[in-house]
């Protein structure tokens, strides 16, 4: 059972901004401690997916339907990625870099062009749980969902037939299996949680979902959000050069980040149930 909640918040912008739409935020029975909140994101105006279906492409004996576990990875994992699937590491992850030389420029007086000085730092995000997947037109015949999973060395494509309960179903999983052994906490918030009230920090899981977009200046869409949800936008932002993946995030956190790289949460019978498997390597 879920008890849905009321939200309000205190300023405008503290839960959503366009962009950024608060969908639901429950507490579910199994962890009725712990606050979900779901958010979809659309990073750029008009990235909301048209005539597109979303699909985890997979081995055939991960595949979601049938398996008995679901894999999530930090933006660490994949900065680091070193398994299957070309074109799937990139150290950007969560990353994006800032130019700083317009503004230095303006208040350094020395005699100094404007072509031949860079300032830039590339700033970074906490780190947070991610399940990718990707958009594939819908109707998309078996040759083209073939070739799409093939690229990157898949054997199985799975549709989330409803990506907004997928969501919600996933939150719920990861609220429940999850606990503050899971994460690294600042010694503030740690010293807060062993001698403090439990009312001081209450246990808030936030799940967004979107399509990434992969602009050339990812700093100035991230820039484009109040300062507050840029944390949450950062992840659905990549370089063109990984345009072609198309992809469509699932990006899951809490206070603190994560102790390891990946995270294995069960195939609950309601995130079953919202898979089909729609394409399978014949050969």
């Amino acid at each position: 059972m879920r008890k849905t909640l009321p939200i309000a918040a205190s300023q405008p912008n503290d839960l959503e901004c366009p962009g950024l739409t608060l969908e639901t935020a429950f507490v579910d029975d199994g962890s009725p401690e712990t606050q979900v909140m779901v958010f979809r994101v659309e990073p750029l105006p008009r990235t909301r997916p048209t005539n597109m279906t979303v699909v985890k492409f997979s081995k055939r004996k991960h595949a979601l339907p049938d398996a008995d576990n679901i894999q999530l990875g930090t933006l660490e994992f994949y900065r680091q990625y070193d398994g299957e699937g070309e074109g799937i590491r990139d150290e950007m992850e969560g990353r994006f870099q800032e130019d700083y030389s317009a503004t230095l420029l303006r208040h350094v007086q020395l005699p100094i062009s404007s072509g031949s000085f860079r300032a830039q730092a590339t700033l970074e995000v906490e780190d947070q749980w991610l399940f990718c997947t990707s958009l594939v037109p819908k109707l998309s015949s078996g040759l083209i969902m073939g070739r799409i999973g093939k690229d990157f060395g898949y054997e199985c494509g799975t549709e989330i037939l409803a990506p907004g309960k997928f969501a919600q179903e996933l939150g719920a999983v990861f609220a429940i299996h999850t606990s503050w052994e899971d994460v690294r906490l600042s010694a503030e918030h740690e010293a807060r949680r062993l001698f403090g009230s439990s009312r001081i920090i209450s246990r808030t899981v936030s799940v967004y979902h979107g399509p990434v977009c992969y602009p050339a200046d990812a700093a100035k869409v991230v820039n484009s959000f109040p300062e507050l949800h840029r944390p949450a936008i950062a992840p659905f932002q990549k370089r063109p050069d990984y345009e072609r993946q198309r992809e469509y995030r699932f990006v899951l956190n809490f206070l603190g980040e994560p102790q390891a790289k990946t995270l294995l949460l069960p195939a609950t019978p309601e995130l079953s149930a919202l898979s089909k498997v729609v394409w399978e390597d014949s050969r």
